[in-house]
């Protein structure tokens, strides 16, 4: 990429990094960490090089995730992870709403900046799903809220 001067560096994160989970406060905080240490920071340090960076979020897909073949509980005297919460997951595997295959002709609709995508600027952040986008929404809005809320409280503090 950089011998070429372009290409597109796709990150994988999840509308998991868009809100916690009770059941999975891991997986959510290493998708939070995408959005801010590796697309706002990798993109400034690699833009001079023509080279793009695009964090794709999708909602919840059909994917063998929550399977009980690839998720272990483990008994421990305290209780971290409701038992109810991972019976409801288990349960939603199969059931998600999302494509995984839509969206991967999406991202790479996206980064050929081709069909449904071509004339927009290319994006930093791509939220695959309706799931996704009513949680990104809501949780922009609640964010709005709150900084309104507490604004003469951060404002305080100026010189």
């Amino acid at each position: 990429m950089r011998e070429r001067g372009s290409g597109t560096v796709v990150w994988v994160g999840s509308v998991a990094g868009w809100k916690g989970d009770a059941a999975g406060g891991d997986y959510c905080g290493s998708r939070f960490t995408l959005g801010g240490m590796f697309i706002y920071s990798f993109r400034e340090e690699v833009a001079h090089l023509g080279i793009k960076s695009l964090l794709v979020e999708p909602g919840y897909c059909i994917t063998p995730t929550n399977t009980n073949t690839n998720t272990n509980t483990i008994q421990t005297q305290i209780q971290t992870t409701p038992l109810p919460k991972h019976a409801a997951m288990t349960a939603y595997s199969g059931h998600q709403p999302d494509s995984p295959f839509k969206a991967a002709e999406r991202i790479i609709e996206v980064v050929k900046i081709e069909g449904m995508e071509s004339g927009r600027p290319f994006p930093t952040r791509l939220v695959l799903g309706s799931d996704a986008l009513k949680v990104v929404k809501e949780k922009w809005e609640s964010t709005l809220a709150l900084l309104g809320e507490w604004e003469d409280v951060g404002r305080s503090t100026d010189f």
